[in-house]
């Protein structure tokens, strides 16, 4: 049974519309041609993204590891972009508002 008063709404607000994302981020993925991707990207885009949905799952329990790992995801994936692309501001305030949401209700997490 889910507990919804041990959970402030911003933070449910997060896990679900992250969840939803990256689950139809992996459909889409899945659906994609493969073009001139290299071999590794495939793994890297899963890995990254069960990562993610791990982390996100410790954020739904309340947990400080879900947040810290989500954290160094983030950090993981600018780090790809930085390398392979270049830095993109854009792709960096989704993660920095979670990250700010979740900081706030750091204190409330066990």
């Amino acid at each position: 049974m889910i507990n919804f008063d041990t959970r402030p709404g911003p933070i449910s607000a997060i896990c679900v519309i992250w969840s939803l994302f990256t689950v139809y981020g992996l459909y889409n993925f899945a659906n994609a041609p493969v073009g001139n991707m290299p071999e590794w990207f495939m793994f890297y885009y899963v890995g990254l993204s069960a990562s993610y949905l791990v982390g996100i799952v410790g954020m739904w329990q309340m947990r400080k590891w879900g947040l810290i790992l989500f954290g160094a995801v983030v950090i993981v994936e600018q780090g790809m972009l930085i390398g392979s692309v270049g830095f993109n501001p854009g792709s960096l305030l989704l993660p920095l508002l979670v990250i700010m949401i979740g900081g706030s209700h750091f204190q409330e997490m066990k």
